[in-house]
């Protein structure tokens, strides 16, 4: 005896959901890119719209937190071309892209094979991964649509790559975890409409300063210190002064409401930073969990004042 009636799952174009592309899509799928992520086996943050490439832009640049790489998405209605194929290719060079998906409602066959291709012939260590993934919206009966991300093309041993980077974790790496998990709760508490994002097992965790290129960051440095900062990395040096300089323009109004900043131009390297450093007892392999509440507050407090001062002169870039 069947106990429930079943429904019948239809699809639905995306042209009824989303009138332009650029416009209603993108900015869609922006705001949603954990759905993608999930089904990525990807912790997609610090993600930006239309990121520009030379005279170029791209969708959507983002960051992958676990790697660190940088992930570029470019989306289409229809079927994928040609045109598409070469601005994957373009924007994924331009930007030193480590992770590159391609999504659309079909996949043309020579499109699969040339991202299968792509997959075979760079170095999985520091070449690039492609993706082709196919968006479907589906219904059941007169339910609202729903997204459908299914992976037609991924690297190879994806899920190999991904199970072992979760099995090869030191002792190290899971105090960082522990601390920043701690860290970004607390952070969440006192700043309820920031956008949570992933504690990693790594020195340092960052978000998105709602700019390209530019991030906050939290971070344990050398001589026993911990810092918050605005990280700046375009992935071009002249620009990374530029935008070091207009903010510099800046400095006393920005100091009067910020003590302690340090601004630090990294001669000799590509990116630029500022920062607040506060010395602490000792690395995080000599910490304590008694250690961690007070640097957790010192660094939760400073870095909402400072990205709150911070964020209203990067509108202005």
């Amino acid at each position: 005896m069947i106990k429930q009636k079943l429904g019948k799952i239809k699809q639905v174009n995306l042209k009824d959901v989303f009138e332009k592309e650029d416009k209603d899509f993108t900015p869609w799928l922006n705001e949603n890119l954990y759905i993608l992520g999930e089904k990525l086996n990807l912790d997609i943050i610090d993600s930006n719209i239309e990121g520009n490439v030379g005279n170029f832009s791209c969708d959507i640049i983002a960051r992958d937190s676990d790697s660190n790489k940088i992930i570029i998405i470019e989306n289409q209605f229809g079927t994928t071309d040609h045109d598409h194929l070469g601005k994957i290719l373009t924007y994924a060079a331009g930007k030193q892209a480590g992770i590159i998906i391609w999504i659309a409602e079909n996949f043309r066959e020579e499109h699969k094979k040339a991202l299968e291709w792509l997959n075979e012939n760079v170095d999985p260590e520091a070449g690039p991964s492609f993706f082709g993934v196919e968006i479907k919206l589906i219904k059941i009966e007169d339910s609202q649509p729903a997204p459908d991300f299914r992976i037609v093309v991924k690297p190879n041993d994806w899920e190999r790559m991904i199970k072992m980077s979760s099995q090869t974790m030191s002792e190290t790496a899971k105090r960082y975890l522990e601390f920043y998990s701690k860290l970004v709760d607390e952070y969440k508490k006192i700043n309820p409409r920031w956008r949570k994002v992933k504690p990693q097992p790594q020195s340092w965790l960052s978000f998105g300063a709602g700019k390209s290129g530019l991030s906050f960051v939290w971070a344990f440095k050398s001589n026993n210190r911990f810092a918050v900062e605005l990280y700046i990395d375009t992935g071009d040096k002249n620009e990374n002064e530029r935008i070091f300089e207009e903010l510099e323009k800046h400095k006393d109004k920005i100091e009067n409401e910020i003590e302690g900043l340090i601004w630090e131009r990294m001669e000799g390297k590509r990116a630029c930073r500022i920062a607040i450093y506060r010395n602490i007892k000792g690395s995080i392999k000599y910490l304590s969990e008694e250690d961690y509440p007070e640097i957790i507050e010192w660094a939760s407090k400073t870095m909402k004042r400072f990205s709150n001062v911070l964020s209203r002169y990067i509108k202005k870039l």
